[in-house]
C-alpha cells in the first residue's frame, strides 16, 4: 500500500544516496541486515553485530576488489 502522502518520497530527496556498485552489494546487505536484526531483539549486543558483520562480510568486499 502506497504512503498516504505522497510527500515523502520528496522529503527524501536530499538525503538520498545511491548504494555501492558491487556485484556482492546485495549479500553484503543481507548479512548486515541478520546481524542488525539480531542486535535488535537482543540476541547480541550492538558492538558484537557490528563486529560479526564485519567479519562475515569482509569476504564479499575483498571479492568486489579483485576484479
Amino acid at each position: 500500500q502506497p504512503p498516504a502522502n505522497s510527500r515523502i518520497y520528496l522529503d527524501t530527496v536530499p538525503v538520498i544516496r545511491q548504494v555501492p556498485i558491487m556485484t556482492t552489494w546485495i549479500a553484503i546487505e543481507e548479512t548486515a541486515n541478520k546481524e542488525i536484526e539480531r542486535a535488535f531483539y537482543g540476541q547480541v549486543t550492538v558492538a558484537e553485530a557490528a563486529a560479526t558483520a564485519a567479519a562475515l562480510t569482509q569476504p564479499y568486499f575483498d571479492e568486489a576488489n579483485e576484479r
